[in-house]
C-alpha cells in the first residue's frame, strides 16, 4: 500500500506529500534493519520521491 501511495504522490507534485513521505522514512527507520524494511525501501528507491534528486 504505501509502495501505490508513493506512487500516486510522484504523479501529485505536491510539497506538502514530500513533507509526509519524509516524516514515513523517519518512522521507518526506527523500526530497525529487518528484511520487510529492507525490501520496501530497496523498492521504494525506484521511486524520485523516496529518493530526491533522483
Amino acid at each position: 500500500m504505501a509502495l501505490r501511495a508513493l506512487d500516486i504522490g510522484e504523479r501529485l507534485k505536491s510539497a506538502r506529500c514530500g513533507v509526509y513521505v519524509a516524516e514515513f522514512r523517519q518512522r521507518l527507520d526506527k523500526l530497525g534493519d529487518s528484511p520487510v524494511v529492507r525490501e520496501f525501501k530497496e523498492q521504494a528507491a525506484e521511486t524520485s520521491l523516496w529518493t530526491p534528486g533522483q
